[in-house]
């Protein structure tokens, strides 16, 4: 069962990067150098006044804050779990 779920998987995955590269090969195809060079400047200039167009400039050049979250604890926490079959006699 894993391994039909995996190959499933595998297939679904290769279909999707499919569709993926062949909407980005249209988009290039359709848009010249000049296009791009207008389309930067104009997400540069909207970045400047929005804070969203900002982030998503930022992100798109790799600028990305690492997300992380710290837990500062007065004390140590213990977690522990329970095993599924802990009461059965063997």
């Amino acid at each position: 069962e894993a391994r039909e779920r995996g190959r499933n998987g595998g297939i679904a995955s290769g279909k999707a990067r499919k569709e993926n590269k062949l909407i980005k090969d249209r988009i290039l195809e359709r848009m010249g150098e000049s296009d791009w060079d207008t389309m930067i400047d104009n997400l540069i200039a909207r970045a400047q006044e929005d804070t969203k167009s900002f982030e998503t400039l930022r992100d798109t050049i790799g600028q990305k804050p690492k997300e992380s979250v710290s837990i500062d604890a007065p004390t140590e926490i213990v977690v522990t779990r329970k095993r599924r079959n802990e009461h059965r006699d063997l």
